[in-house]
């Protein structure tokens, strides 16, 4: 996943790896508003933002610890996601679950290009 800085969004571009380790086919695109009072972004299939792949949302707003629902293309729930906050002041930690499974153990976002990733590697990575 690559994330794109912008000044009122942040993009992210899922791509699968090639063989050698390079980008190779984009699988999943999203724009995330920046400041938002309750976190919603959600993943299209390309840059037209025409067929939703899947995205997540906040359960509450603003805050440290939230929790998230993770829903597929039609807006159903398949998993969930939270941040540990306070589990440690070196990395954030995340608990995944998928629905109808046992949680994921714990992933970890150290500080720099780990963390800069937040949320959408978290859904990204584990709940989807």
């Amino acid at each position: 996943m690559k994330r794109e800085i912008a000044l009122a969004v942040d993009r992210y571009v899922v791509t699968t790896a090639g063989p050698d380790g390079s980008d190779g086919e984009v699988v999943a695109f999203a724009r995330q508003k920046r400041l938002a009072m309750r976190e919603q972004v959600t993943f299209y299939t390309d840059h037209t933002e025409k067929q939703a792949r899947f995205g997540f949302k906040a359960r509450n707003i603003v805050d440290l610890g939230a929790g998230y629902d993770v829903t597929d293309a039609e807006g159903r729930t398949v998993g969930t996601f939270e941040m540990k906050f306070g589990a440690s002041l070196l990395r954030s930690t995340w608990v995944m679950r998928q629905r109808s499974l046992r949680p994921v153990p714990h992933g970890r976002a150290s500080p720099g290009w780990a963390r800069s990733y937040g949320r959408g590697w978290a859904a990204g990575r584990y709940a989807v």
